[in-house]
């Protein structure tokens, strides 16, 4: 018979216990040994598609530490869905720090994608990263339930004269901003430090605020361009390559 103690032992590390297989293989295979042995990245019912490209960790304060990193664990009672969905077609993650990205969650790294995630980053249920360019969560960022984060327009459109959009921009979220759920954070936002993105907000231009700012709505039907389509025999984004510049050598 287990104790009641080992009973809440075994409660609390259920979903780390059922995924250790997953988790050894996914340390050993992006980081060196000295980090791996650690275990830093905890995964819960993982589905990993394509695993390549790298993952850093550069902790900001501290060494790397078990657990720091747990990717899929539930903490929102209302969803009922499991896990993290991974993909790396060839890009790099680099992990600042402890960071949380709960159940259902999915992340979509293309070949020369750069994910930046800064210290104690927190997503609560069912984010969605699509990150073929570059795409900056700076420390202490908060993402709410069902919020989508994409630099990539996945297609690029033709123009009138026969040249094409260019498809991608960086995002970059500022240290302390928190995302209300079902928020759409697309190619070219940029949101200043501690600031509020109301619930169910779609950005996708670099936001004019001070710090301290609470961005709601903009409900205006505006026409952006003209003279663009989507030829869909000829819309391939070409992404610039990655390279290892200040950002991944800091």
């Amino acid at each position: 018979m287990l104790s009641d103690e080992r009973k809440r032992w075994l409660k609390r590390n259920w979903q780390v216990l059922c995924a250790l297989p997953f988790t050894i293989y996914f340390n050993l295979r992006y980081l060196p040994l000295r980090q791996a042995i650690h275990l830093p990245i905890l995964l819960a019912h993982p589905d990993l598609r394509t695993l390549r490209g790298k993952i850093l960790i550069r902790p900001n304060r501290g060494g790397v530490k078990y657990g720091m990193i747990r990717l899929g664990f539930s903490r929102v009672s209302i969803y009922r869905e499991k896990g993290v969905m991974i993909e790396n077609a060839g890009g790099t993650i680099v992990f600042r720090g402890r960071c949380h990205f709960g159940a259902g969650s999915a992340i979509s790294i293309g070949p020369h994608g750069c994910l930046d995630i800064g210290d104690n980053v927190v997503s609560t249920a069912l984010t969605r990263i699509v990150c073929y360019h570059h795409i900056t969560l700076a420390a202490n960022v908060r993402v709410g339930w069902e919020c989508l984060l994409m630099d990539t327009d996945v297609h690029s459109l033709t123009k009138s004269d026969g040249s094409h959009s260019r498809g991608y921009a960086p995002i970059y979220i500022g240290r302390n901003t928190w995302l209300g759920n079902g928020c759409r954070i697309m190619k070219r936002t940029a949101i200043p430090e501690r600031c509020i993105v109301q619930a169910g907000t779609t950005l996708s231009e670099p936001v004019d605020v001070p710090p301290y700012s609470v961005i709601g709505h903009d409900h205006k039907l505006v026409v952006k361009a003209s003279g663009l389509w989507r030829n869909p025999d000829d819309d391939a984004i070409v992404y610039p390559p990655l390279t290892d510049g200040p950002i991944l050598n800091s």
